[in-house]
């Protein structure tokens, strides 16, 4: 459960640090955080 906890964190941060919240910028930051995880 924390995992999920985690990985929803990772994103937000990275569309707050990113600036702009796309499709493309919300996949990417998907991807990384499930190979990050």
């Amino acid at each position: 459960m924390s995992r999920y906890i985690l990985l929803l964190l990772f994103v937000g941060v990275w569309l707050a640090v990113s600036g702009s919240v796309t499709p493309a910028n919300i996949l990417f930051g998907l991807i990384v955080s499930a190979l990050a995880l």
